[in-house]
């Protein structure tokens, strides 16, 4: 009988432990640092009462642990991580489970910012096209629990944690969207990060798709392989995906296909994002009536760059899925007006400095608020109005003003996590839009 042990008990430990009750043949262990999630975890129908708690590292020398499953969440240097493997465990994780156990076709998605877009538009090419998709990953449904499901198709958003914990993970087709720096708060260094997010696309069993207008992707994929699906929106590609005007273009040895993109149906900016969907979609033989049906369909998710609302000429944005800056400079820049930008919330040990330059030149006026927003500010040289307000709630009306009264755009692009104040970045987006809504009416 083997024994188990699951560090992290959110949703992925939870649905680690169901799959491993339903073989049978094995004890499961089980840690968390946080005592209230043992207890939620020990109320679960079916997994509770059948699963042992450790208490502590030192309970795991009463054990002989022959696997170890970190959740994504628990950094690399936990002590329990750390005792389990020094011990001889082998580290598995939810997603190399999945890939072992999967019968269908895997598309894996990561990058520092637009996944969760590219994998929305991937998966509703798929469907569109007659295939049942899973769509999953870092995202909706834990892995484990899709298993049952009989589809043919997985459509995998892949965060950095869950890579690292993987590392013989192989999709069928592998997307790299860009690449940046993020979550210095979990990887010790930068190359760490970015390791996790680019090696298992040296294992891809057919295709990797790369985004390469992006300096990051350019610097670990230099020059092309035979393996490598290269998508452009400056350049026009011999072989590869690229953009002319209204039209995304997609070559691949002797196939070829013209895609219309209107700008009328999805905002320019998710250009790259449509790009690259497209391209997954070309190379799995789909046609291009059905990718542009998907492109002129589709709406981005709850939370990602979009105008939710509008007072007179001030257009309102909310990205409350911009968690780093990197993903707040993609939306000052995408933005076409002058605006107004709210930036704050729990930084995570990252640099805000590379915004400065289009701060002062694209914006009015900027918004800090949350538990690091004047650390954030005092660390800019900014040439525009700029003020620091605790609280969201508060700070949103603040910056409302602030655009209404220069008869600029207001863009809500917070550059950090949202757990100072709220659950998650969805919270945080309806609350923003809440307020918004609240002080129009008013």
């Amino acid at each position: 009988m083997g024994e188990y042990l699951i560090i992290g008990v959110g949703k992925t430990g939870t649905s680690v432990a169901r799959y491993l009750l339903r073989r049978g043949g094995v004890r499961v262990f089980l840690y968390d640092d946080d005592p209230h999630s043992i207890e939620r975890f020990q109320k679960e129908p079916g997994v509770g009462g059948r699963v042992e708690v450790l208490l502590n590292v030192e309970d795991l020398n009463k054990l002989k642990v022959r696997c170890v499953v970190p959740s994504p969440g628990v950094p690399p240097r936990h002590p329990v991580l750390t005792k389990a493997l020094d011990s001889g465990a082998e580290m598995l994780s939810d997603l190399v489970i999945f890939e072992r156990e999967f019968n269908g076709t895997i598309i894996g998605i990561t990058g520092t910012n637009g996944k969760t877009t590219v994998a929305g538009l991937t998966g509703d090419i798929f469907q569109r096209a007659g295939a049942k998709v899973f769509l999953g990953g870092n995202i909706g449904v834990p892995l484990l629990d899709a298993l049952d499901g009989k589809y043919e198709v997985a459509v995998l958003e892949l965060s950095s944690f869950q890579l690292y914990y993987s590392p013989t993970f192989r999709a069928h087709t592998g997307v790299l969207v860009n690449l940046d720096i993020d979550h210095l708060d979990w990887h010790p260094t930068v190359e760490h990060y970015h390791r996790s997010k680019v090696e298992w696309l040296h294992r891809v069993r057919m295709r990797r798709v790369l985004n390469v207008d992006d300096p990051g992707v350019l610097h670990y994929f230099p020059s092309s392989s035979s393996r490598d699906f290269r998508v452009s929106l400056m350049r026009t590609m011999e072989s590869g995906g690229w953009k002319e005007e209204n039209f995304l273009y997609f070559k691949n040895g002797t196939r070829f296909a013209r895609v219309t993109f209107s700008e009328r149906t999805l905002p320019g900016f998710y250009a790259v994002d449509a790009a690259l969907a497209a391209s997954v979609g070309f190379l799995h033989g789909i046609g291009k009536e059905i990718i542009e049906e998907a492109i002129v369909h589709f709406r981005p998710a709850e939370g990602r760059l979009r105008i939710v609302n509008r007072v007179g000429a001030v257009h309102i944005y909310d990205d409350s899925k911009a968690t780093n800056p990197h993903a707040t400079l993609h939306a000052i820049l995408a933005v076409p007006r002058k605006c107004v930008v709210m930036i704050g919330g729990l930084n995570k040990s990252l640099s805000f400095k590379p915004l400065e330059k289009a701060l002062n030149e694209h914006c009015a006026g900027v918004i800090f608020f949350g538990k690091d927003g004047r650390s954030i500010m005092e660390d800019l040289n900014l040439t525009i109005p700029s003020r620091y307000i605790p609280a969201m709630r508060d700070a949103v009306k603040e910056a409302l003003n602030l655009a209404r009264e220069l008869q600029v755009d207001l863009l809500f692009s917070p550059g950090c996590a949202s757990f100072d104040e709220f659950s998650s970045y969805l919270e945080r987006s309806r609350v923003f839009r809440e307020i918004v809504e609240a002080e129009i009416s008013a």
